[in-house]
């Protein structure tokens, strides 16, 4: 699948001595490829590691990665600082008692600075292997779920592609007719004219002229042709089987067919162009919308 979207969530848990560990990614669009880590300060290893997982598995797009690590029994596993948990505790109860608030709680002491520091200056585990998989596994499934939004956008260019082709095809069959019906207009125009002001026959030659400079300037067939050759490399992007960064190559062309819709609307004074024209630049705007989604 060659579409992959910039859109994207992945989640991952897991526990290991005495250790839970919550990792969630998030992505959206960007130009290039900026990720975030927050990671608690003392597991220093997890910025570089996630850093080097999310670069390896992405090409583009805003990545916040978020990695909660929190002991699962605080009695037994943190190794709280009993000492330093009775002084504190002592030094709220005066200073308590001497504004005469009421008792502090354990919940009062945990909250102290002090205390909170102690408990998130304890060391994580040695064996990292079981953290790091999570990781992965967290990355793996924002890769995941981009994949699946980017077939999903896949499904709808196509359907766009078709619904531009399709009004290549209308214009194509309705130009020629336009050059006749201005031919009949001027003659038409031409006629009544000489009427008005009684004067002889015009030349058949300068009606004829006429058209031809009329053809001349709103010949459209260079702008649909290179149309066609527009969606066709759209087409060849959307049926790769190789993933690949594509999104700003779907860009370019898009912004191409858009110009092409815009000289061919300006060029032909039909209104049955002129209606398929505005249909194919509104398939276009729809898919430069998704666009922007496209890794």
């Amino acid at each position: 699948m060659t579409i992959h979207s910039m859109t994207g969530f992945g989640a991952a848990k897991s526990s290991h001595d005495g250790w839970a560990m919550t990792v969630e990614l998030r992505s959206v669009n960007h130009r290039g490829l900026d990720v975030r880590v927050w990671a608690p300060r003392h597991w220093s290893w997890i910025e570089p590691y996630a850093l080097e997982l999310v670069r390896g598995a992405l090409a583009r797009g805003r990545v916040e990665v978020r990695v909660d690590v929190a002991p699962q029994d605080v009695a037994t596993d943190v190794g709280l600082d009993t000492e330093l948990f009775h002084a504190v505790a002592k030094k709220l109860q005066d200073a308590a008692e001497k504004a005469g608030l009421p008792n502090v709680t354990a919940a009062d002491v945990l909250m102290f600075e002090q205390v909170r520091s102690a408990l998130g200056q304890q060391q994580p585990p040695q064996d990292e292997a079981p953290f790091r998989a999570t990781i992965a596994d967290a990355v793996a499934q924002l890769a995941a779920s981009r994949a699946a939004e980017g077939a999903r956008l896949l499904g709808t260019f196509v359907e766009l592609t078709d619904e531009v082709a399709r009004c290549v095809t209308e214009i194509e069959s309705a130009a020629p007719a336009v050059n006749e019906e201005y031919r009949a207009r001027l003659e038409q125009r031409v006629a009544d004219a000489l009427a008005r002001f009684e004067i002889g026959e015009l030349d058949e030659r300068t009606i004829l002229h006429e058209v031809a400079v009329y053809a001349d300037r709103s010949d459209i067939s260079e702008e649909l042709q290179r149309t066609k050759s527009h969606l066709v490399k759209l087409r060849e992007i959307f049926t790769r089987t190789e993933h690949q960064p594509t999104g700003k190559q779907v860009d370019f062309y898009l912004q191409e067919l858009f110009r092409e819709a815009n000289t061919t609307g300006s060029k032909s004074g039909s209104i049955a162009i002129t209606d398929h024209v505005i249909a194919m630049k509104t398939a276009i705007e729809k898919m430069r919308e998704q666009a922007a989604n496209v890794e």
